[in-house]
């Protein structure tokens, strides 16, 4: 019998080899202080074997499977974004700690939103030299409601008490105070662009907020106004971007606003974009066409589910891991049956062979539409 000696001593080698590598890598991020073991447990806990360090899953597998490394680092991002990290198999976290940072590429899609589309102030006039604002989202989801994304800032730190929205000349139709409705995000952007300071600042200077205003509002802008404690003042007009006619277009846009690994992502689709797509969609229901399903099944299904979830991705694959890596921590999702709604047919085949991968890791049956 021919064992072959020296080819297996060269194996054995190869994998103290990368054993040693995976060590001094595991060591070099640990150096770096960047992995947030309570973000990794909390998110992906269920994953990691009886006694594994999470940074040691992270390093072995979770990568590869999607996992952060902390909530500021957007591993498909980075994947997806740059072509030659994604071809060498490397550790995308890792590169981006042992080059990324200093060849300047970004962790996440905001980082890259922010800063290939730096902050313009708005050619505006103000009462007081402390309010900026600026719209970046004002559409209409239904004749009477609207979906607003945007920023404001007070240079002096002052606290805001009444942020208004309202028609510019229908007396009817009272303005509203968001203030308190609207999902307040970081925009750290903002802090070099005015100069703040961090210590005297909220970070939270972005706001998103759905609003409804019950009786249809027949004006193509909307007025802004803003009050602080201290007494300044700022009105503003922003004119309104009408998708309501297009519902799938509003609908993809309205998905892809934000990244879903963001920390606020949940309250957003809570709050603002799910009440928002309900709308527009039970607006336009009536003029879907009546299709017949074609479902594909992946793992074992329930056999009476108490209820039917129908989730549309419009084109976001990441949805479906994401909400599954959700899902598998809910027990009453057990009894649901859980379908996805491909609305793109040229992906269909890619689509189906990301769902085959997945399914086995989070062991939820789903059906693909």
């Amino acid at each position: 019998m021919n064992f072959r000696p020296a080819g297996l001593f060269r194996r054995i080698r190869s994998k103290v080899s990368s054993k040693n590598k995976l060590d001094q890598d595991i060591a070099f991020i640990r150096q770096k202080g960047t992995f947030d073991d309570a973000y990794y447990l909390e998110n992906y806990g269920h994953k990691l074997p009886e006694g594994e360090d999470a940074l040691q899953h992270f390093m072995r597998i979770g990568w590869r499977e999607g996992c952060n490394p902390n909530k500021d680092f957007d591993v498909y991002f980075y994947l997806e974004r740059y072509n030659d990290v994604r071809q060498s198999t490397i550790n995308p976290f890792l590169h981006y700690l042992q080059d990324g940072i200093s060849e300047g590429r970004f962790p996440n899609r905001l980082a890259a939103d922010v800063e290939t589309q730096p902050v313009v102030l708005p050619v505006i006039t103000v009462t007081e030299k402390d309010l900026y604002m600026a719209i970046d989202n004002l559409l209409r989801i239904s004749p009477s409601s609207f979906f607003v994304s945007g920023w404001l800032v007070s240079i002096k730190g002052s606290t805001i008490s009444e942020l208004r929205i309202g028609p510019s000349k229908a007396k009817s139709i009272k303005s509203v105070n968001v203030i308190d409705r609207a999902t307040w995000i970081p925009r750290g952007d903002l802090f070099g662009v005015f100069k703040l300071n961090p210590e005297k600042h909220d970070k939270n200077l972005g706001f998103v907020f759905y609003v409804d205003f019950k009786s249809p509002v027949e004006e193509d802008v909307l007025l802004f106004s803003v009050s602080s404690v201290e007494g300044a003042k700022l009105d503003m007009q922003y004119s309104i971007e009408d998708l309501s006619g297009t519902p799938r277009r509003l609908t993809e846009r309205l998905f892809n606003l934000f990244s879903i690994h963001s920390d606020y992502l949940r309250e957003i689709f809570d709050r603002h974009i799910g009440p928002a797509v309900q709308n527009f969609w039970q607006l336009h229901g009536h003029n879907q066409q009546k299709l017949k399903p074609d479902l594909i099944e992946f793992g074992q299904q329930v056999n009476l589910p108490k209820v039917s979830v129908l989730i549309p991705l419009y084109k976001r694959f990441d949805f479906v891991e994401y909400q599954l890596s959700q899902f598998v921590l809910d027990p009453y999702m057990k009894e649901v049956e859980l379908i996805y709604i491909n609305d793109d047919p040229d992906s269909q085949e890619v689509l189906e062979n990301f769902c085959k991968a997945i399914q086995p890791i989070y062991e939820l049956p789903f059906k693909l539409l």
